[in-house]
C-alpha cells in the first residue's frame, strides 16, 4: 500500500535529512572522541599521581630503613643486648634504661609508632606511643623473628600486621624489621644478638592519601607484598586482602583496568613498588569521568532538538505560504466537481512574487468565469422552471405555513410539558421562578468573568443595591439541592430570623462567594450534613453585621495547611487535586471579594471532623423594605403547635428556629415511633396543630407514620408536610396523597418554601407567605410610554446586530433609522432630526470614535445624546466612549432592559408621548401586561437542544427569550460569519491589520449574539493580539483553532436549524 505524504510532511522530512541527521552523526562522533579522550587522559593524571605517590612512599621506606640501620650499628646496643642475658636484677634495670635513653633519640620520625628490641631470649626493650608492654603477641615476635634471620636482606619490610605489643592503640601497623649482629669473642663471623622492630602508622598514611583530590567518588589503595591493604579509605578494611580474582589484575609493573567494582563501573590504575613488591592503585568511577561528557550530550541533544524544532517552524511557515494556496485550490477543484461551487471562494492573493501568485491568480479568474457560466445556467433554470411556479407556491405556502405553526406550537408543548408535572398553580409559578433565578444567576457570572482580571489591578467595583437574604438562599438551595442528594448529604440552610429583610450589598459577590464554600463543602464530604448559616453579629451605624458560615462534616484539613489554604491554586496536596479535581482558586477568589466589600473571611477545621468557612460582612439597611417576607396573615392563626419529625439533629435545631420565628411552637422529635407517642400525649393535652416530616428517616417513614396516624380512630386529621428531594417528588406525592399528607416542600428546606408548605397544608392563600422576589431589574411602563414615537439613529455595520437592535427597539415602539458606517451616519444626522443615536463603535470607513468627534464639532449636535455600544466589555472602553463626546456606553450583546433604561435617562418627554418624571421609573415596574422582554427565557420554544459549542440559554437572556428571533439571528450568523473569516484572511494576507482587526472584533460580536462562546473567546483574544503594541505575538497559531471552532458552530447551527424544521 502506498502512503501518501503531503508536501510539507517531505519537506520537513528533506530539511532534517540534510541538517540534522549531519548533526547527529556529527554529534554522535564528537561524543564518542572526547569520551575516549577523558579516560585518556584521566589515566594519564591517575599514572602520574601513582608515581608520586610511589616516590612519597620510598621517602618513608627509606627513613625507616636508614633509621634500622643507625640503630643497629650502635655497639652499645650490640653490647648490651650480649650481656643483658647474664645480667643480675640491678645491671638489667640500668641496661634497660640505658637501652630506652639510647632508643627514644630515634623516635622522632613522623609516622613512627614505636620501636622494639627483642633478643633470642625474649628481652624485650621498647619505645613508642604506649607504655605497656607486659603482653607480647610471642607468636608474632617469633614469626618476625625467623623472617629477618631466613631473609637475605638486611631489613625486611613484612607489609601490614598486628601490633606486637598487644596493648598498643594501633592495632595494625606496617612492620620493618632489621637483624642486630655481633662477633663474639673468639669467634670469626657474626652471630644474631637480636632484632630490631619498626611500627610505622598506617594512620599517619590513611591521612596522607586522604588529602589528596582524585576526583568525585575517586580514591587510592596501597597493598603490600602478600596483597593485603596497608591504605583504604575505609579504615576498617585495613590488613585485609584482595580478593584473589582482583589481586590476578594487577599484572606487570603498571597498568590501567577498566572493571565493574560492586554495583559501578570503575578505571582502576595501578602501579608496583619494588623490592617490597607493594601496588599502588587508583580507583575512579566513570561516572564521575562521563559526567561532563553527558553535560556536553544533553546541550547537544538540546541544540539537536532546537534545530528541529526551528526546522519544523520554518518548513510550517512555509506551508501555510506556499502549500497552504495549493491546497486550497486542491479542495476548490474538489468542491467544483462534487457541484458544490457556492462553497468555493476565491483566495486572498499571495503576498509572494512567484508562480505560486499566478497560480492563485489564474484560479481566482478561473472561478469568475465558471460563476459566470452558473448565472447563465441558473437564469436558464429559472426560465424553465417558470411554468411550474403556480403548484410549488401551494407547497411553499404549505410548508411555510407548517412552519409557522410549529415553532410557537413547540414552546407551548415544552411549557405545558413542565406545568403538567406540577400539581397547583403555586408549584408551577414556583418552577417557572426558580428556572428564572437559576438563568440569572448564571448570566451574572456569565457578564462579570473579566470582573476577576480587575481584582489583581483593584479596578472591581463593589455594587450596592437592595438584598434579599431570602432570596439569595432560595436560590442557592435551587442551585445545590441535586448535587447535595446525589451524595447522600443533608444540605441545611439557617438565616437569624433578628436579621433586617430590606439590606444592600452586592448580591452577585455574595452568591459567588457562598457558592465557592457550598461547592467545597459538598466536594469534600462524603457523608454527613452541609450547614448554611446566617448570623446577625451586631448593630452598626453603618449597618448590619453579619457572619456567613458553611459548616460541613466533611474530611477537614491539617492545622499546617491552614495559613495556605486562601493562596491561588492551592490544594491541601496532590492526592486531594487527583481525588476531587479542582483548580485552587475558588477559596482565592472569595477571600479578595470579602476582602474588596470590607469583610474578613477564616477557617476552623478539624482532620476528620469537618470544616467550618466563615466570613463577616457589613450590610447597609436600607430606609425602605424593598424586599420582604409578607407575614401578615400569621397573626391571625396565633401560636400554633407544630411538631417536627426528622432523624437529623441540626435539621430538627434549624427547623423549630423557623417555626419559632413564625410565632409558632415547635416540638422536635427524632423517628416516627416517637412522633405517634408525642401525638397520642397530645391529644390528652395540648392537641398538635401541624406536622413538618421528613420522608427518609431510620424505622418508620414519614408516609408509613402518615399511615399508621391516619388509621387511629381516635385522631383528628392532623395537617401534614413531608420534606424530600426533588427527584423523590413523583413518588413521595402520590403516597403522600394516600397517607392523608396535605403539602409537600422541597429540600432543602428554606423559610419561604416552608411558608408556602404551611400555607398549602392549612388551606390558607398562598400569596399572603410567598417571599416577594427580587425581580431582574426591568423597564417600567412609564419608560416604554415615555419612549413611544421616538426616532432614533441605529449605526451599526453588521447585520446580525442590527436585526436584534431593530427588534427590541421597534417593539418598544420607537422609529428606527439605520446606517451601516460613521460617514452615512453623519448624512443621516444632517438630513434629518433624531432624539437619540445607538452608535457602534467599530466599523468600517468610519469608526463610532471618529464620527462622534465630528458630530460633536457641529453646534446643532451639541446637545444630541449619543450612546456607544461595544463588545468590548471593558472599563477602559468606556471611558474612552466618554472621551470622544459619547453621552453613554451599552456592552454588547445588548441586555434589552439595560437598553430601554438608558434610552430612557437621554431622551427627554416630547411631541411623540407624555411626558413621565424620571423619578417614577422605579415604581411601576412591569407585571402581567408586561411586554415580552419581561419573561423568563426558555429553550423549549425551540424544541431541540444545542451541544456545548453553543450556548443557547445564554444567547435566550441576551434576547429576552425570544425564540424566534433567535432562529432569525442564527440564519443571519450562517451568512456572515464565514464571510467575516474570509474577510480577516484577506486582510491578514494583504498585511492590512487594521482591517483584520475589525473583521475579528465583527466575528467576536457575531458569536456572542448566538452563544458560541468558545468561538467569541477565540476571535476576542486574536483581536486583542491584534491590538497589541510593538513586535506582533504568533498571531497565525490561533488561525487553526478559531477556524476549526467556526466550522464546529456552523455545522451545530445547520443542523439545528434542520432538525427544528417542519
Amino acid at each position: 500500500m502506498t502512503i501518501r505524504l503531503s508536501i510539507t510532511v517531505k519537506l520537513i522530512g528533506y530539511l532534517l535529512a540534510a541538517s540534522v541527521v549531519p548533526l547527529l552523526i556529527f554529534g554522535v562522533t564528537s561524543y564518542q572522541l572526547s569520551r575516549d579522550a577523558i579516560v585518556r587522559l584521566a589515566s594519564e593524571y591517575n599514572a602520574r599521581l601513582l608515581d608520586n605517590q610511589r616516590d612519597y612512599l620510598r621517602l618513608q621506606t627509606e627513613q625507616v630503613e636508614s633509621l634500622a640501620a643507625s640503630i643497629t650499628g650502635i655497639e652499645d646496643i650490640g653490647d648490651a643486648l650480649v650481656s643483658v642475658d647474664a645480667d643480675d636484677g640491678y645491671a638489667a634495670l640500668a641496661t634497660q634504661a640505658k637501652m630506652g635513653y639510647i632508643l627514644s633519640g630515634y623516635s622522632g620520625l613522623k609516622g613512627l609508632e614505636s620501636i622494639d628490641l627483642f633478643t633470642p631470649a625474649g628481652r624485650h626493650f621498647h619505645v613508642g606511643s604506649t607504655l605497656d608492654v607486659s603482653t607480647v603477641r610471642l607468636e608474632l615476635r617469633s614469626r618476625l623473628y625467623a623472617a629477618s634471620l631466613a631473609s637475605p636482606q638486611a631489613i625486611v619490610w613484612h607489609g601490614v600486621e598486628d601490633n606486637v605489643n598487644a596493648a598498643s592503640p594501633h592495632s595494625k601497623v606496617l612492620v620493618a624489621t632489621r637483624v642486630i649482629r655481633r662477633i663474639p669473642q673468639g669467634g670469626m663471623a657474626p652471630e644474631p644478638v637480636g632484632v630490631v622492630v619498626l611500627n610505622y602508622s598506617t594512620e599517619h598514611l590513611h591521612e596522607h592519601f586522604k588529602r589528596l583530590d582524585i576526583g568525585e567518588g575517586g580514591y587510592l589503595m596501597v597493598a603490600d607484598g602478600r596483597g593485603r591493604l596497608l591504605v583504604h579509605p575505609d579504615k576498617s578494611l585495613i590488613g585485609q586482602s584482595l580478593v584473589p580474582g582482583f589481586e590476578a589484575l594487577l599484572k606487570g609493573e603498571q597498568g590501567r583496568v577498566a572493571l565493574r567494582l560492586g554495583s559501578q563501573d570503575v578505571l582502576l590504575n595501578y602501579l608496583r613498588m619494588d623490592p617490597m613488591g607493594w601496588q599502588v592503585i587508583s580507583v575512579l568511577p566513570q561516572a564521575s569521568l562521563m559526567a561532563p561528557m553527558l553535560r556536553i550530550g544533553g546541550v547537544g541533544l538540546a541544540v539537536l532538538l532546537a534545530c528541529f524544532a526551528v526546522i519544523t517552524l520554518v518548513a510550517m511557515r512555509y506551508s501555510r505560504r506556499v502549500v497552504a494556496p495549493i491546497r486550497a485550490i486542491s479542495e476548490g477543484f474538489q468542491n467544483i466537481q462534487q457541484d458544490r461551487l457556492e462553497q468555493v471562494r476565491p483566495l486572498p492573493p499571495s503576498r509572494t512574487q512567484d508562480e505560486i501568485k499566478e497560480m492563485v491568480g489564474w484560479f481566482n479568474a478561473f472561478l469568475d468565469n465558471l460563476h459566470g457560466r452558473r448565472r447563465s445556467e441558473e437564469e436558464l433554470r429559472q426560465a424553465k422552471e417558470s411554468a411550474e411556479e403556480a403548484n410549488r407556491a401551494k407547497g411553499e405556502f404549505l410548508a411555510n405555513m407548517s412552519h409557522e405553526i410549529r415553532t410557537p406550537m413547540n414552546a407551548i408543548i415544552g411549557m405545558t410539558q413542565l406545568a403538567l408535572d406540577a400539581g397547583s398553580p403555586e408549584e408551577k409559578r414556583d418552577f417557572i421562578v426558580k428556572a428564572s433565578r437559576s438563568a440569572q444567576s448564571l448570566l451574572g457570572i456569565i457578564n462579570d468573568i473579566l470582573d476577576f482580571s480587575k481584582i489583581d489591578a483593584g479596578r472591581l467595583e463593589i455594587e450596592t443595591v437592595p438584598v434579599s437574604l431570602n432570596e439569595l438562599i432560595s436560590g442557592l438551595a435551587d442551585v445545590f439541592a441535586s448535587a447535595a442528594q446525589d451524595k447522600g448529604i443533608e444540605l441545611l440552610f439557617d438565616v437569624d430570623a433578628s436579621l433586617p429583610a430590606a439590606l444592600a450589598g452586592d448580591p452577585l459577590r455574595l452568591r459567588q462567594i457562598l457558592q465557592n464554600l457550598i461547592s467545597n463543602a459538598l466536594k469534600f464530604t462524603p457523608a454527613g450534613e452541609v450547614v448554611v448559616r446566617v448570623e446577625k453579629v451586631a448593630e452598626l451605624a453603618s449597618g448590619v453585621a453579619c457572619r456567613f458560615s458553611v459548616r460541613d462534616t466533611g474530611i477537614g484539613i491539617a492545622a499546617e495547611q491552614l495559613p495556605r489554604l486562601f493562596q491561588s491554586f492551592f490544594q491541601t496536596d496532590s492526592s486531594v487535586t487527583r481525588k476531587y479535581g479542582g483548580t485552587g482558586l475558588g477559596l482565592a477568589i472569595s477571600k479578595r471579594l470579602v476582602e474588596l466589600m470590607g469583610g474578613r473571611i477564616g477557617v476552623d477545621s478539624q482532620p476528620g471532623q469537618g470544616s467550618c468557612f466563615w466570613f463577616e460582612l457589613t450590610l447597609a439597611r436600607l430606609l425602605e423594605e424593598s424586599a420582604r417576607v409578607g407575614r401578615e396573615g400569621l397573626a391571625s392563626w396565633g401560636a400554633l403547635r407544630v411538631l417536627v419529625v426528622d432523624d437529623n439533629a441540626s435539621a430538627r435545631h434549624i427547623l423549630s428556629a423557623m417555626f419559632a420565628s413564625f410565632g409558632f411552637v415547635a416540638h422536635a422529635v427524632a423517628d416516627g415511633r416517637q412522633a405517634l407517642e408525642e401525638l397520642a400525649r397530645g391529644m390528652d393535652g395540648q392537641p398538635y396543630h401541624l406536622m413538618l416530616i421528613d420522608y427518609h428517616m431510620p424505622g418508620l417513614d414519614g408516609i408509613e407514620t402518615s399511615r399508621r396516624l391516619l388509621q387511629r380512630k381516635e385522631s383528628v386529621p392532623l395537617p401534614t408536610v413531608i420534606m424530600a428531594s426533588m427527584d423523590e417528588r413523583p413518588i413521595v406525592v402520590q403516597q403522600a396523597q394516600e397517607a392523608g399528607i396535605q403539602a409537600y416542600v422541597n429540600k432543602p428546606v428554606t423559610a419561604s418554601t416552608l411558608l408556602d408548605a404551611v400555607q398549602r397544608a392549612l388551606g390558607h392563600p398562598s400569596t399572603q407567605f410567598r417571599a416577594a422576589p427580587l425581580r431582574r431589574e426591568g423597564a417600567s411602563q412609564a419608560v416604554l410610554r415615555h419612549l413611544q414615537g421616538a426616532r432614533i439613529l441605529l449605526v451599526e455595520d453588521n447585520r446580525l446586530n442590527q436585526e436584534v437592535a431593530l427588534h427590541f427597539l421597534r417593539r418598544a415602539g420607537l422609529k428606527v433609522d439605520v446606517a451601516a458606517h460613521g460617514a452615512e451616519a453623519i448624512e443621516r444626522l444632517e438630513q434629518g432630526a433624531y432624539e437619540a443615536v445607538l452608535m457602534d463603535c467599530q466599523m468600517p470607513v468610519m469608526d463610532g470614535y471618529e464620527a462622534t468627534r465630528r458630530i460633536r464639532s457641529k453646534a446643532q449636535f451639541a446637545q444630541l445624546p449619543i450612546i456607544a455600544m461595544t463588545a468590548n466589555a471593558l472599563e477602559g472602553d468606556r471611558e474612552r466612549s466618554l472621551k470622544s463626546g459619547m453621552n453613554d456606553h451599552l456592552s454588547k450583546p445588548i441586555d434589552v432592559n439595560h437598553l430601554y433604561q438608558t434610552l430612557g435617562r437621554w431622551i427627554a418627554p416630547g411631541s411623540w408621548s407624555e411626558a413621565t418624571p424620571l423619578d417614577a421609573l422605579a415604581d411601576n415596574p412591569l407585571q402581567a401586561e408586561s411586554p415580552p422582554h419581561d419573561r423568563a427565557p426558555s429553550t423549549e420554544a425551540l424544541g431541540t437542544p444545542l451541544p456545548l459549542h453553543v450556548n443557547m440559554d445564554s444567547a435566550l437572556i441576551n434576547l429576552d427569550g425570544d425564540a424566534v428571533l433567535y432562529r432569525t439571528v442564527v440564519e443571519l450568523f450562517l451568512g456572515d460569519a464565514p464571510d467575516s473569516w474570509a474577510q480577516f484572511l484577506v486582510a491578514w494576507n494583504d498585511g492590512d491589520r487594521e482591517r483584520a482587526t475589525r473583521a475579528a472584533h465583527t466575528l467576536k460580536s457575531l458569536a456572542a449574539n448566538i452563544g458560541a462562546e468558545v468561538l467569541r473567546d477565540h476571535a476576542k483574544a486574536l483581536e486583542a493580539a491584534l491590538r497589541e503594541s510593538g513586535a506582533p505575538p504568533p498571531i497565525e497559531e490561533r488561525f487553526p483553532l478559531l477556524e476549526q471552532e467556526l466550522l464546529l458552530v456552523v455545522s451545530t447551527l445547520k443542523g439545528f436549524l434542520a432538525r427544528a424544521a417542519p
